[in-house]
This record gives structure tokens, sequence and C-alpha cells, in this order.
């Protein structure tokens, strides 16, 4: 297919900024041909191919005096690069433009079809007095099927060695407005007198956007994150499954600098709601990084498996040099944040929606989430999925009236290993590989776009029974997309692109219209796709003796409940906090227990009934309490 699948939009983000400084070489504030103010001054621009061959001349960069890639179709609201200088205008390849003439869904009835790939050429540059040099500038790329590149020339443009940037951009994604690049050419360029540069959009959409180009002394000392992995198995966990995740803490690293970096410490570290308290760390001395080293794995040496309360983490990567401390050149670079979060019962792949995908040319697909149960539960503690809620999105002029789905939670067989090589891969939701749990439909009606979907799950095979879940078991969640009729708008299932899961096999997936399965969408597409959990029951089917359990104060007017635990020798024991309906408000999870008195926080409890229940694996207690404010 041409197009994997399209994208409907993407929500604009904040970031915070700081200009780079360094000695410049060559170009600067007051130079037009490092501003490109009024044009391209001695810039020139050639169009090197086309889908359509005839056309491959019109693939050439232009100026916008408005410094954005205004035109195309899916340019949406964006505005301009963010460059220091962008009031006097920036360079730009508009993909978007060239491939569909700013009418949506003309692909390739534009004036140069992609894909396509056009150059913006430098003049020569003397750099025979420049000991070492790298090239610095500001973009704002997005991505969809495209490679950027920077080409250096010591010949005056006879021979070109190649530069690939934004490998990290995902399929859909893009860069912040204000993308500040600094690129070591010191080995072609340095101390030659016929230096030129060429940026090199090559692929399909969307649109790059070039300004303030430098040639600047390369700092000695540089050292970058590039990226990093994305530890937690979903965004969104409860509390009460997210105690069997491992979280292992590696990163990408790269030295900038002209020098060989020493001593150099990778460092992760758990962080509480404030982004200040260290909850774990560790670090990892991964010695000397030579100037060559370029988006290179690095991990620390423990895990860290998570005990924590409800609520929103952080998890923070940081590089740097015990021997140059303070002295980085870029100290943005440094640093890596991201987060994840503890619920009561709800699990998702990502924190928000920012646009929508479907499979291209029209085609039917399945597009999900894989969740796990973990494995410390006992033997009486029963959970079920009670629910899916996604979102939908049409485009304008479409609606979700009559749009019909089917939902599936799939269980993975035990017998599947954890990388999944042995794997069915075929066959669908038919797979050998997995068992239907429940299939549910939904029709839209009078839902609107990015309306919460829920659907109620029941037993596939038990007509209106509850679908119980096993613990240690690995699940897939599913929405199955009919084919968009000829003609008709396209409905999109909507996505977050904030995460990353694409190292974790399976994690997202994709079933197209033949059967196979792949590891989703390609880039951070993560379908928003949330499932939701409960006890099975509220009532105590096997009962402790009544000795097992004590609470006081009943009622509790003072925030905490105290519950008391006895038993005649150790036991694992999970306390579960829950409304009168059973729907779960806490779970604690404590290991060999004998005599013991644990502190339920209540604060944030309406005034009202509760229950409080121990579970072990010989039996549960569930006992009654009132809140009073």
């Amino acid at each position: 297919m041409r197009k994997i699948f399209t994208i409907l939009f993407i929500l604009s983000l904040s970031y915070r900024w700081v200009d780079l400084q360094a000695q410049i070489l060559w170009g600067g504030p007051n130079d037009p041909n490092s501003t490109f103010a009024g044009g391209f001054n001695g810039w020139t621009t050639q169009g090197l191919s086309s889908a359509d061959p005839t056309k491959a001349d019109s693939a050439r960069w232009y100026w916008s005096a408005a410094a954005s890639a205004a035109g195309g179709a899916y340019y949406g609201t964006r505005g301009a690069i963010n460059s220091a200088s962008k009031a006097n205008g920036a360079m730009v390849f508009n993909s978007d433009l060239y491939d569909n003439a700013g009418i949506a869904g003309n692909f390739g009835n534009g004036k140069c079809p992609s894909p396509h790939s056009g150059v913006l050429i430098s003049p020569v540059i003397n750099c025979t007095t420049f000991n070492s040099v790298a090239l610095k500038f500001t973009q704002y790329y997005r991505n969809f099927q495209s490679t950027c590149f920077v080409d250096v020339s010591n010949d005056g443009g006879a021979n070109w060695v190649s530069f690939q940037l934004n490998t990290d951009v995902a399929t859909n994604a893009e860069t912040v407005t204000n993308s500040s690049q600094l690129i070591n050419i010191s080995a072609i360029a340095a101390n030659q007198a016929n230096v030129q540069i060429r940026f090199r959009f090559d692929g399909e959409y969307y649109f790059w956007i070039i300004d303030d180009v430098q040639l600047v002394k390369v700092p000695d000392y540089d050292l970058a994150l590039t990226s990093h992995f994305y530890t937690p198995q979903s965004y969104r966990q409860p509390k009460s499954q997210i105690c069997q995740d491992t979280f292992i803490f590696q990163a990408n690293v790269s030295n900038k600098g002209g020098i060989q970096q020493t001593n150099c410490i990778l460092r992760g570290e758990i962080l509480d709601i404030d982004r200040k308290t260290v909850l774990f760390k560790d670090s990892a001395n991964i010695g000397d990084l030579a100037t060559t080293v370029v988006d290179s794995p690095f991990r620390t040496t423990n895990f860290y498996v998570p005990n924590l309360n409800y609520g929103k983490y952080y998890f923070r990567y940081t590089i740097y040099s015990k021997d140059a401390t303070g002295a980085d050149f870029n100290t943005k670079d440094n640093t890596r944040l991201d987060s994840f979060e503890v619920s009561l019962n709800n699990y998702a792949k990502a924190p928000r929606s920012t646009g929508g995908v479907r499979a291209g040319n029209g085609a039917a697909y399945t597009f999900g989430n894989q969740y796990r149960t973990s494995d410390c539960w006992n033997a009486n503690d029963i959970w079920v999925a009670t629910e899916a809620k996604f979102q939908l999105v049409a485009n304008p002029g479409g609606t979700l009236a009559g749009y019909g789905v089917s939902v599936y939670l799939l269980k993975v067989h035990d017998d599947i290993l954890g990388d999944f090589s042995n794997f069915d891969d075929a066959g669908g939701i038919t797979s050998t590989s997995i068992d239907i749990r429940s299939a549910e439909t939904f029709t839209g009606t009078t839902e609107a776009n990015n309306d919460d979907i829920i659907v109620p799950l029941t037993d596939f095979d038990t007509p209106g029974g509850k679908v119980i879940l096993t613990k240690g078991s690995r699940y897939f969640l599913g929405v199955d997309h009919p084919a968009t009729p000829s003609g008709a708008v396209p409905v999109f299932h909507v996505i977050s692109n904030e995460k990353s899961y694409n190292a974790q096999i399976f994690s997202t997936f994709v079933i197209d219209d033949s059967g196979a399965w792949f590891n989703g969408f390609q880039g951070t597409n993560t379908p928003i796709l949330e499932l939701n959990i409960d006890l099975m029951t509220k009532t105590d089917n096997k009962p402790l003796p009544s000795t097992v359990m004590s609470i006081y104060p009943n009622p509790v007017v003072t925030n905490f409940l105290k519950v008391g635990l006895s038993f005649d020798q150790a036991t694992d024991a999970n306390l579960t906090l829950a409304d009168v309906n059973g729907r779960v408000l806490g779970f604690e999870s404590h290991k060999a227990v004998t005599k013991d008195v644990f502190s339920i926080n209540t604060s944030d409890l309406k005034a009202g009934n509760y229950l409080i229940r121990v579970s072990t694996d010989e039996g549960t207690s569930t006992k009654q309490f009132t809140v009073v404010k």
C-alpha cells in the first residue's frame, strides 16, 4: 500500500528552549546567508527526484516570508518555525504541498508527486583557518515516511559525505518548532577551502523548515541523550497489577564534543509527583566516550520493581562526565524525563490523545494494546475485565453515526515465549496462540469526535458472564475497524504519539486485512484504548476466621482506618479497599504477615460506607466501615 496509514491531526505541545552559544566561524545574526534574510542570497536549490520522473526538477526548496510550510493539505494550524530570525523568512521543503496541491486525499496529483527528493545548497565556504567545524542550525520537521540529511562537500560539490538527522522522529511525529541542531563536520570541513553544505529531504510528507545556519567551533564537552527506552509495560497500570512490572534504565548516548569524554555516568531515577523527590536511583559508569560514539545504547545495572501508591510518577535519565561537570556545551540534552501512572483499576498506554490513524487505502484493520496481569495475587483475589474505552474521530464532513466496530479481549496462551518468537502471527483473532475472552460490538449514534466510547465486556463463552482474568497473563485488547467504502469520509482511531513501545514486542499491535499481525503502526502511534478491571465479587466465598482481621476506629473520623491482621504462621495477605458496590478504591500486597497493623488512608474518601477485604490463599474476610466527614 502506498500510504500505510493516514494521520488526521497533531496537537501542539509546549517546550522550553534555550539557544546554544558557541564561537561563530561563519554566518551569524547579521549575515543574510545565515538567516535567509529576504530570500536565498548565495544559496541554491535543485530537485533530484519524484515519483513522476518528468517532474523531478520541481522538488525544490523555496523561501517563505512567513517562515512556515503552510499550503499543504495537512499543515493544519501550525505556525512558523520559532527561529531567532524567523521575521525575515526561512527555507522550506514542502512535501505535503508538492504531492497533493493543498487538497486532502489528492495524493500524487500535485506538481511533484512523492516520494521525491530536493536539496538546498550553500555557497562555497572557505574553512582553511577553522581547525574544528560544527554545523549549527534551527529546524522544524514533521515526518511521515521521509529522511533528512545534511551533506557536506570539501571539493565544491563534486563529492558529498552524508549525515542523517531526525532518526528519532517517528511516523506522523514532529520536532519542536525551534529544534537546534549541532553536527560535528570537522572530518570533512576543517582546514578546507571549498566547503559546501546541503540540506536534503528524501521521501514523502510532510515538511522540513531550516533557518539560522552557522558554522561554529566544536565545543570540547558535549554529551547528549538522543533517545531512551520506555521502561513501564504501560503508561497507566492498576496498583494490583503493576507489582510484577520490572523497570530497566536504558538510553542511547552520543558524544557531540570535540574531544573524548572521560569518566562518564548514566543515571536513572524514579521521581515522585513533585519531580524532585527521588524514590529510586541507579547509575552505570560507562567510562570513556570517543568522539565517534553516536546513538550507542547503555543501561544501568539494577532493576526497579514498583511498590507505589496511586498517582503520577516520573523516570529521569541523565548523562554526564565526572571530569567535566558544569562544562557541557548543551545541558538541555543531558537529561530526559518521562512519566507513568499507578491507577485504581485502569490500564492505558498513553496519557492523552494527540491524533488519529487508519489503515491505508481504506483497508480493514484491527488496532490495539497489550496489557498484563500481575503474579502477586492470592488464590482468592479474582479480578474481572469490565469494560473497554476508546475514541474515534471522523474527517471534516463525516460523522460517527452508523460507524460500527468490534471489540475483542484476547488471552495469549501461557506457552508463548516472552519475545513472542513462537507466536502464530497469522489468522487474525483466530490465531492459534490466543483465546477469545470477550467479543463485543459498537455502532455510533450521537457520539462526537473524541468522545470516550465505553463498551462493557462480557464472557465470550458464557453470554452475559463476567470476564475472569488469570494472574501473570498477557491480554490483547483490540478494536476491529471495517474497510472504508470508496468515497466515504474516513473515520480514524484516536492515538497518542507521546510514548514509544517499539522495543516491546506487540505492546501495541495491528492486524491487517489479511489477518497478519504486526508490531503496531510505524512510529509512536499508540491507540487510545483502555481496559478497566474490578473484583469479581464483594462476598466471601471462602470465609476466613473472624479473628483474622480487626478494624478500628469505626466510624473513621481521623482519616486513617487501622487494620489489624493476625495469622498463626507467616502468610501473604492482600488488602483491598472498595465501595459498597465492589469498585476497587485501593490495594496493598503484604508478604509474610503474622501479627501486624496497617493504616489505610481514607482522607480522599467521601462520607459513606466502604468495604475492606483481606485475602489469602485460604480465603477472604470482608468488613464494612463508615467514613464520617
